[in-house]
């Protein structure tokens, strides 16, 4: 018994019935593994040992010996494999799918009973878990074709332990029409001791007929260009700004508890740092050799990122509302009717008032227990509990809105 190259062997046959009925073809027969050559031997099926995976079987009756080749019926070896066999009578094809195969299938049938907004919130979860597989079952028959070699070659898996997207927003949904939506995703990126915010990825997601169901599959990922994030295959990386949608596509927002705390994440501890900075005079080094003269008090900052009163409030109208900023900071510290300000431009340099001695904060956001009270049009309003000097505070009110493609606070914290 000799034990040859393995490959494939199978026997077509003509069945016909009579003259009328139409020709059918028949698969008989096909190898397992290997062509087993018998030479000077009489074979019997009854007495002939195989083993499959480790598994004793026995041979069916309809196995034969053909010009030196052992024959079975290829359903019988699909079978014994786990497999499954389908005969497509019209096209005269046969499909085998392995176990593995169809374990594979049922997976990618994760986006058959789903909304396009939840399709968006499976591919952001395989992106917090590094799952390619989960990433690659949401997306489209040609965006997965474009994307298979690149996951391969990455193990599945995608991005790395560090940075960790994390505050996920879907800031807008605009439907495009019927069978197309677009996402605006918000998010951070963040490590064990370092933080970045401004991320955005526009998702595109459209219903498509793929056999044998119709479902919503993602066609397009385009994120703005950063040198922080390690991007995934799918997504296409844009250096110019990602277009935007605005919440009025859809009339109003639709956030989630999750969602409103995610958006919370990001903005108070901006917040809470620029009521430091404005209650204050500490929050800058600053060069006291440097003053305004005939003003007494004044001390040039030193910072790359604050080098004028409008860097300061291109920093606050990044966390609050220009209503809420005038309210709160702008009349009080940098256009005060009766005090001088607090900080002040002089000869192409930002100056702030030393004398000014300021006040800690004693306010703690628990930001795990915010809840929506409501939301109309692009704004929200969101409840949350404070402590003060670690004993339980007021419920706090906060208000939120959407504005220029983001989240502002517009209203105050203290």
């Amino acid at each position: 018994m000799n034990i040859v190259l393995a490959r494939i062997v199978i026997m077509y046959k003509k069945w016909n019935r009579s003259e009328n009925m139409s020709k059918k073809w028949m698969v008989s027969i096909l190898t397992l593994t290997a062509v087993i050559m018998l030479s000077g031997t009489v074979f019997a099926s009854s007495n002939f040992k195989i083993s499959i995976n480790g598994v004793h079987v026995q041979l069916p009756n309809e196995a034969k010996l053909e010009d030196g080749q052992l024959l079975v019926p290829i359903r019988w070896i699909t079978e014994n494999l786990g497999a499954t066999l389908n005969w497509s009578e019209t096209e005269s094809s046969i499909t085998i799918k392995t176990a593995n195969q169809i374990q594979i299938d049922r997976f990618m049938d994760v986006k058959r009973f789903t909304t396009a907004r939840k399709l968006v919130e499976l591919w952001l979860q395989g992106v917090r878990t590094r799952s390619g597989s989960l990433q690659y079952a949401t997306l489209s028959p040609q965006l997965q074709q474009a994307t298979f070699k690149t996951f391969e070659n990455q193990y599945w898996g995608t991005g790395g332990s560090s940075p960790w997207i994390e505050n996920v927003v879907i800031g807008s949904e605009e439907k495009v029409k019927d069978d197309l939506v677009r996402f605006v995703v918000e998010y951070d990126l963040a490590s064990s001791n370092w933080h970045w915010s401004g991320g955005r990825k526009e998702i595109t997601v459209e219903r498509i007929q793929n056999d044998p169901y119709e479902a919503w599959q993602i066609t397009s990922i385009h994120t703005k260009s950063n040198e922080h994030e390690i991007f995934t295959p799918s997504e296409t990386v844009d250096d110019t700004e990602v277009t935007t949608t605005s919440p009025q596509a859809n009339g109003s927002v639709n956030l989630t508890d999750d969602e409103a705390k995610a958006i919370l994440n990001r903005l108070i501890p901006k917040a809470v740092d620029l009521y430091g900075m404005f209650n204050g005079s500490d929050s800058f080094k600053v060069d006291k050799t440097k003053t305004i003269p005939g003003e007494e008090g004044y001390a040039q900052i030193i910072d790359e990122n604050f080098k004028s009163v409008a860097d300061l409030k291109k920093a606050v109208e990044d966390v609050f509302t220009i209503d809420c900023a005038q309210k709160v900071f702008y009349s009080r510290y940098l256009t005060p009717d009766k005090d001088r300000p607090l900080y002040k431009d002089y000869e192409g340099k930002l100056y702030v008032d030393k004398n000014n001695g300021g006040h800690g904060w004693a306010t703690e956001f628990l930001i795990d227990t915010a809840k929506l009270k409501g939301q109309k049009d692009q704004s929200a309003e969101i409840e949350l509990d404070t402590t003060v000097l670690d004993d339980p505070g007021d419920k706090l009110t906060i208000s939120i809105v959407y504005v220029n493609d983001k989240w502002l606070l517009a209203s105050r914290l203290d």
